[in-house]
């Protein structure tokens, strides 16, 4: 396995040399710790890539066919991109690296608990965030984010118990988890500010 998926990565390099940009990026999102295995089996592996402009892609490297490994983007077939050469560094990584002796077989790669570890990974991001937020005239009005690189979004809070809202990120449809960095943000900020919580 190990040596197929190198063999992926090396003609991928090779495919995309006169395009160094595209190789370029998927080692920096590699090394820079963007890509999380969610599953690993026979058939594929399930990678979601934190890409630096903060939109999440889910990647599934396909281990069925007989030549080559297949390559699917958000649910779509597609062209072998830097997301799919990243993923499959993170997966080569993973395989290399021996599980755990006293972790029990079938609980190392479930999805639930990569779930909770990028969720984790999520609100950390959420409390070191400079974002700034034009709030609404009510609580669940439509509040403008501003992150740290000037980008606007538009943000609703809707459930308070369970923090869950919209906000116009494609990140929100594609990572599946329900929320974004941006959403914990906002909640965090208004459930620790009682004065701008009544007041909205």
């Amino acid at each position: 396995m190990i040596d197929r998926l190198k063999t992926q990565i090396q003609d991928l390099k090779n495919h995309f040399n006169d395009q160094e940009y595209v190789y370029r990026k998927a080692q920096s999102l590699y090394i820079g710790g963007h890509c999380q295995v969610l599953t690993r089996s026979d058939q594929g592996f399930e990678v979601l890539i934190n890409d630096m402009d903060e939109i999440d892609q889910e990647v599934y490297i396909d281990n069925t066919k007989n030549n080559g490994f297949g390559y699917f983007l958000n649910n779509s077939k597609s062209d072998w991109d830097s997301y799919g050469i990243a993923a499959l560094l993170q997966v080569v990584e993973e395989i290399q690296q021996p599980l755990p002796q006293n972790t029990m077989e079938g609980k190392a790669y479930t999805r639930e608990g990569m779930i909770r570890r990028v969720m984790e990974e999520r609100r950390q991001k959420a409390r070191r965030a400079k974002y700034k937020i034009q709030w609404a005239d009510n609580i669940y009005g439509e509040h403008l984010l501003i992150n740290e690189k000037g980008v606007h979004y538009k943000i609703t809070l809707r459930d308070f118990e369970n923090e869950t809202g919209y906000i116009n990120n494609p990140d929100l449809r594609a990572n599946k988890l329900g929320t974004t960095k941006h959403l914990m943000y906002a909640f965090d900020k208004l459930k620790s500010d009682n004065k701008l919580y009544n007041k909205l």
